[in-house]
């Protein structure tokens, strides 16, 4: 019998900033599960338990749309694994850029639908451009 494990596991040839940038995509994805679930709990309890007016149709649409992009860019970061050495930070990169790009745009369509400018979520923006700068170079995140 052949124990040599298939060829797809590459991420041993990477470099530790290699490593660190798939990684923190991975991780980045995964958080954005956890905001898919508390925009889903959240609706209903600001909707109906605080009476906060705001129609959650669009609301769980723009939640769909976002858990079907994070499925997407899920695939796509687990592509990374088999990437050759070299070519995984520019693709990291490209990546990370498309994830702020669609995080900011669903972020500023679910403020639009649930208040605007005075829905105290609106600090959002700041807490994605630090997850931002945290797995992007600086140049890339500013």
């Amino acid at each position: 019998m052949n124990n040599v494990l298939p060829r797809k596991q590459h991420m041993t040839e990477y470099t530790p900033e290699e490593r660190a940038l798939v990684l923190r995509l991975r991780v980045w994805v995964n958080l954005r599960w956890l905001v898919i679930l508390g925009i889903i709990v959240a609706t209903p309890v600001a909707s109906q338990g605080f009476d906060i007016g705001f129609s959650t149709i669009p609301v769980y649409v723009t939640c769909a749309i976002i858990a079907l992009y994070n499925l997407l860019l899920f695939r796509q970061t687990e592509s990374l694994k088999t990437e050759k050495a070299g070519a995984v930070i520019k693709k990291a990169e490209t990546y990370g850029n498309i994830q702020i790009i669609l995080d900011l745009v669903a972020i500023t369509v679910l403020l639009h639908f649930t208040g605007g400018i005075e829905n105290p979520f609106v600090f959002f923006y700041l807490v994605h451009t630090t997850v931002a700068g945290i797995v992007l170079p600086k140049r890339r995140a500013y």
